[in-house]
């Protein structure tokens, strides 16, 4: 399967609507995955902004992610 979000910009721009509201995440409408993106950091940010929402979180901050990847 071909990368969604393979252009930067618009790859960021996705991200950043999902780290301030991860409740995209379960909107049947949106389809996102890590493997959507090709520049591995992307992957990162978002897998672990799922990974915090699915534990619980629902205020995302550049902290949490840290303190997630710090942890990991």
């Amino acid at each position: 399967m071909a990368s969604k979000y393979n252009e930067p910009n618009v790859a960021v721009q996705v991200i950043a609507a999902i780290y301030e509201n991860p409740s995209l995440l379960e909107d049947k409408k949106y389809d996102f995955n890590e493997k959507d993106f090709t520049e591995r950091l992307h992957q990162i940010v978002l897998g672990s902004i799922y990974n915090l929402y699915q534990q619980g979180a629902t205020d995302i901050t550049a902290i949490a992610i840290n303190d997630y990847l710090r942890a990991r």
